[in-house]
């Protein structure tokens, strides 16, 4: 991990946790596990990944992206707007796809295309959310992707008991309800979950089709 992007994240963690829900951008382990449904076409492919911070996954996706295929970041942090553009027109690592990459400074929610992505990478920490706005994520994933799309998320491995033992019970009853709601997604639409250990901390990876 570079030592630039590890610090550039620490610094906006400081300043919003809330949004960012980590300290340490995600190893590449884990990028590779979350990513692991991207298949390069033919035909052409859209991916969107929503909260993509420094860019891990990002890089990720993009080393998955075929000739044809476009991907779509949405991010509300504006320090990580600015290090994400940065980073693809400097970093030769994106001399393939920068032209087929797209920055937008905002919520996943205001995505206004229906029905175009293939596939969605989220980085959003739904643990720190209420559920109505996990729920308003998810129906807007639904509704962006074509049929049979997927989705990808994560979760770090006991960060939920530890929130459950240390919170007061408002905050336990609001983490409780967005765990339901995400099981609920799993038991319905999900296809797999893996472990990854070699994350700090390790993480559990999602994969969901509607």
């Amino acid at each position: 991990m570079p030592i630039r992007e590890a610090w550039h994240f620490l610094r906006n963690a400081i300043r919003d946790y809330h949004a960012t829900g980590a300290i340490l951008p995600s190893s590449r382990a884990l990028a590779r596990a979350i990513t692991e449904r991207i298949v390069a076409g033919p035909p052409a492919r859209r991916v969107l990944e929503a909260g993509p911070g420094t860019g891990p996954f990002t890089r990720a996706i993009a080393r998955r992206l075929g000739p044809e295929d476009r991907l779509d970041l949405f991010e509300v942090g504006e320090g990580f707007v600015r290090y994400l553009r940065k980073m693809l027109r400097t970093d030769p690592h994106f001399d393939a796809t920068r032209d087929r990459i797209r920055v937008v400074h905002g919520p996943v929610e205001t995505a206004t295309e229906t029905g175009v992505y293939d596939h969605i990478v989220c980085g959003i920490p739904f643990n720190n959310l209420e559920t109505r706005q996990v729920r308003a994520i998810f129906r807007t994933f639904r509704r962006v992707l074509k049929p049979g799309g997927s989705v990808s998320w994560f979760e770090y491995i006991g960060l939920r008991p530890l929130r459950l033992a240390v919170s007061g019970a408002p905050e336990r009853q609001r983490v409780r309800r967005v765990a339901a709601h995400l099981s609920w997604l799993r038991r319905r639409h999900g296809e797999s979950t893996r472990r990854v250990l070699a994350n700090a901390p390790p993480a559990r990876v999602h994969h969901i089709r509607f």
